[in-house]
């Protein structure tokens, strides 16, 4: 009962702030996102990209393999070091992705850093310290941060942007405008992910709450 009321209030407050779409789940969440305005000429070309190979492919994201510390064998390699084993893997995939991508690498040095508000399959809620125009075609890469650490790159859409009252920052709704299936499906698999975790920490207060009136 908790948990249904939790997500129709999570829908409800982030699907008015976010894109229109609520066929996807949306959820809350804060870890920098990297954007670049790009032209209609240039969208064109990545649309098709996009939609034909997943950032895996193209040598843009890196899903790491290795066991997690959880996983740990007593007796064999402390969750510490498997820890710092992990994420000495994850850096040297980033490295050999950036040398697979070649000359692609030097148009990354124009992206512009950003921070995500909230996420879903179908779009991105997330601020900055300039605005753009609705209608906007940007290139999105929603770097997912650990334990997943993984990189989704797509084509994304403006179709809101706003001015905070406090701070000079501008939210800026962005709508996935060409994403490979693969990708869309990883960030779906990290929203619900995200979404029990909430869940988990509003019951673990709640029960807090509980304990505290009874006592």
């Amino acid at each position: 009962m908790a948990d249904d009321l939790f997500r129709e209030q999570i829908q409800e407050s982030f699907g008015k702030r976010g894109v229109a779409d609520r066929s996807y789940t949306r959820v809350p969440v804060s870890f920098p996102v990297r954007f670049m305005p790009v032209s209609k000429e240039e969208a064109e070309r990545l649309r098709r990209d996009y939609a034909q190979r997943s950032s895996r492919e193209r040598g843009e994201t890196v899903v790491p393999a290795a066991p997690s510390a959880s996983q740990a064998t007593p007796g064999t390699v402390s969750a510490a070091i498997l820890s710092q084993l992990e994420r000495i893997e994850r850096k040297l995939d980033r490295l050999l992705s950036a040398q697979a991508a070649g000359g692609d690498q030097d148009k990354e040095k124009g992206l512009e850093a950003g921070q995500c508000i909230d996420l879903s399959g179908s779009g991105i809620l997330f601020t900055s310290k300039w605005a753009m125009g609705k209608g906007w075609y940007l290139k999105l890469v929603v770097d997912i941060p650990e334990p997943q650490g993984f990189s989704v790159v797509a084509l994304g859409r403006v179709v809101r942007v706003d001015q905070e009252a406090a701070g000079g920052l501008y939210v800026t709704a962005c709508q996935f405008d060409s994403i490979h299936e693969e990708d869309r499906e990883e960030l779906i698999a990290y929203v619900f992910k995200r979404h029990r975790e909430l869940a988990q920490m509003r019951r673990g207060q709640e029960e807090d709450q509980g304990e505290q009136a009874e006592t």
